[in-house]
């Protein structure tokens, strides 16, 4: 009899037959492009110069772009990368901001662009990659560690006489590129034990509490808004644990929320950078769930599966490390748990039949999957609304010229002579909200609008 250390089956999910015709069923409209074909577009695509600019007020910016999971930010990175050569003959290199991609082997559900396709970019139109693939899993990666790392990339590639273009949708880690790194107190265990007993006994009080990540998440955050810092529980992502901790430590520990903390930022980060920074965003926020929706689907035939099996043969647990939280992974590392948990009855029943994964339970996983990748979009628009320091750049389709529109606008507004003087603020208050048309629409979508 096998053990069930020897379980393995996430090695042959690739295409077992419940996944197959969930995924038939569950198939929207054919994905975008894959990342080759989508690179492949921008090298080729006619150039459209900006000669009107001169180069020097590129020489000491950063440019930051952030914006919703799936709205294309990687596309207008390499679209403005190629312009601004064109526009300067600066060339530009892209520093990461995204929570995920930092990791080794969480490739798929985190839309990386693939090693051969970084290597093609950097030898074909000479845009290097940094902060992608430079830790494992296992490890944690705070945001001080990125404000440390990510200040220090644009230092370096500033002195090499190029442009860096920092691309993600971290907020929190943006927040303190760009004003700042906050006053925080150092970490303190007693807090920190404290604040994480305080957490779990939330998550699961026993009887009468109700199931569910929902649920348990709204007690969560409902610990740290009665604490003091109501803002920070409205602005964490959803399931967001280890930044809730972090928070609620805080509290406990100085009796004041994270804004007291905050540092003063002014016009320019704590790390001296001229930094140029724009939010990405869909002209349609139903059009924006329907193409995450798709490359659901798209994710879990390229691999997903089985990378979140490679996460649980280093032994890790679904939602106990930034790794794992991660929309994607989670959902699919417990999935995996409990149809290993069918097995090892099964193998211990002395079944002989072969081991059959549930397509019920795949199907509610996948469901959940989307959901939350939905939901992260919609909690990264919120948080921006909030970030005055970022202007709002609408992004349509990449067949409509869409791409290429932001990237000339970006690249306009970025090499204004006003250099000297830092970014300006902008009013956010008012920006991604959705009409009443648009939440009928999203109310006769999926499962509805989301809780939007």
């Amino acid at each position: 009899m096998r053990s069930s250390s020897q379980w393995r089956p996430w090695r042959c999910l690739g295409r077992p037959r419940p996944l197959n015709s969930a995924l038939t069923a569950l198939r929207s409209p054919k994905p975008n492009q894959t990342a080759r074909k989508q690179t492949s577009y921008f090298l080729s695509s006619p150039s459209l110069r900006c000669s009107s600019h001169t180069s020097s007020a590129c020489e000491s910016q950063v440019v930051v772009l952030a914006g919703p999971t799936g709205v294309g930010k990687t596309e207008v990175s390499i679209a403005l990368a190629r312009r601004l050569y064109e526009a300067t003959g600066r060339g530009a290199e892209v520093i990461s901001a995204d929570s995920v991609q930092v990791y080794q082997g969480l490739d798929v559900g985190s839309r990386k662009l693939c090693g051969l396709e970084r290597a093609r970019l950097e030898r074909e139109c000479s845009l290097p990659y940094h902060l992608i693939d430079v830790l494992s899993p296992r490890e944690q990666y705070t945001a001080g560690d990125f404000y440390e790392q990510a200040s220090k990339k644009c230092g370096e590639v500033l002195s090499r006489n190029r442009t860096p273009i920092v691309v993600g949708g971290t907020g929190f880690w943006l927040r303190w590129l760009v004003s700042g790194r906050p006053a925080t107190p150092r970490s303190d265990k007693r807090a920190r034990d404290r604040a994480r007993s305080m957490i779990e006994q939330a998550r699961h009080p026993g009887l009468g509490g109700a199931a569910g990540d929902d649920a348990e998440w709204a007690r969560a955050t409902a610990l740290l808004r009665d604490a003091g810092d109501p803002e920070t529980a409205r602005r964490l992502n959803r399931n967001d644990y280890f930044r809730l901790e972090r928070a609620l430590e805080v509290v406990i520990r100085t009796g004041k929320p994270m804004r007291d903390h905050l540092a003063g930022g002014g016009n320019r980060g704590g790390n001296g950078l001229d930094l140029r920074c724009f939010f990405l965003h869909p002209p349609s926020r139903l059009g924006l769930y329907r193409k995450l929706d798709a490359s659901c689907a798209s994710m879990v035939e390229g691999g997903l599966l089985r990378e979140c099996g490679d996460l649980l043969d280093l032994g890790l647990e679904p939602g106990t490390s930034t790794s794992t939280n991660a929309v994607g992974y989670r959902q699919f590392m417990e999935y995996l748990l409990l149809e290993r948990g069918r097995f090892v009855a099964q193998e211990e029943g002395g079944e002989r039949q072969p081991w059959d994964p549930s397509e019920a339970d795949f199907l509610v996983a996948f469901s959940e999957f989307q959901k939350q990748t939905r939901r992260l979009a919609q909690d990264q628009l919120t948080w921006f609304r909030n970030e005055p320091k970022f202007e709002w750049v609408e992004v349509a389709a990449r067949e409509g010229g869409g791409v290429e529109e932001a990237a000339g606008r970006i690249l306009g507004r970025a090499m204004e002579a006003e250099a000297e003087s830092g970014p300006r603020e902008w009013d956010n208050r008012g920006k991604g909200y959705l009409t009443r048309a648009e939440e009928r629409e999203l109310k006769g979508y999926g499962g509805g609008a989301g809780g939007l």
